[in-house]
């Protein structure tokens, strides 16, 4: 799954970051670019997308849409 995370600064997407980690059946997130305030990380996950979206949602304050493997996350 490729996460997109837009945030105001790298702290909060990586508060981002760390919430998808602590995500039961998430076995990486790793951060593939960066630049400009948005984030994309390749997340290697055991359920399905829209498991990890609630997760991620109750984690963060993040407003979030998901597409077909494509999570974008947006934390102010």
């Amino acid at each position: 799954v490729e996460f997109v995370v837009i945030g105001s600064s790298f702290q909060k997407i990586n508060e981002v970051q760390q919430a998808i980690g602590k995500v039961r059946g998430v076995k990486s997130c790793n951060l593939a670019s960066y630049e400009g305030g948005r984030a994309t990380f390749t997340v290697s996950y055991t359920g399905s997308p829209q498991t990890l979206f609630n997760a991620i949602q109750a984690a963060t304050d993040a407003e979030q849409s998901i597409s077909y493997n494509v999570l974008t996350i947006l934390i102010r």
